[in-house]
């Protein structure tokens, strides 16, 4: 992956879901942590405006929205576990690389404080049920006062008809299998 790609696709993609909240909500579960929720495995469906997954009880859905044609939506977790995903049109999709680069340095730039380094990225391949997904692994670390937090993000793209649905899943290090079924649930049956 190459950052020139990124910057060629930075007039392609669009910010409609904000990056500063997400910044936000990572600062919140580094400094104050999040206290223990108990976890609620009873599986919830969410339906919105053709959008429909199930998600356990615990998982809270805290944006869904849509702007400049791009449909955004974001799952919380227990701990710093978040899922988040934008649907676009097939003609405004670029390839799952170029998005990864792109996700990755509108993030590193709008972090108020801090900053995001040694950067690494790898493939992956996601089994769900008979369907092989492939996509990229960022695992970053943070910076700020001194402290390093190694983080991962998961990132996957699904089609279906005329629409591309990026999803990044992302959590400290630490705390990375916790959200996995969770994923797993939501990549079994989300339509958009």
């Amino acid at each position: 992956m190459t950052s020139n790609s990124s910057s060629n696709v930075a007039g392609i993609l669009r910010r409609p879901f904000h990056m500063q909240r997400y910044i936000l909500i990572l600062f919140c579960f580094v400094f104050w942590g999040c206290d223990a929720i108990k976890p609620d495995l009873s599986i919830k469906q969410y339906e919105r405006t053709a959008l429909t997954f199930s998600h356990f009880g615990h998982w809270r859905i805290t944006e869904d929205g849509e702007a400049d044609g791009v449909r955004f939506f974001t799952l919380e977790g227990p701990s710093d576990l978040l899922i988040l995903g934008q649907v676009y049109q097939q003609q405004d999709a670029v390839m799952l690389d170029d998005y990864v680069l792109w996700y990755t340095e509108t993030f590193a730039e709008e972090l108020p404080i801090g900053k995001v380094v040694d950067v690494r990225y790898s493939e992956l391949q996601r089994q769900v049920d008979h369907l092989t997904l492939s996509g990229v692994r960022e695992d970053f670390v943070l910076e700020l006062f001194g402290q390093k937090l190694p983080f991962s993000r998961e990132y996957l793209t699904l089609e279906q008809a005329d629409k591309t649905l990026y999803l990044v899943y992302q959590s400290e290090n630490g705390d990375y299998a916790k959200g996995q079924d969770a994923f797993q649930l939501l990549l079994k049956s989300i339509q958009f």
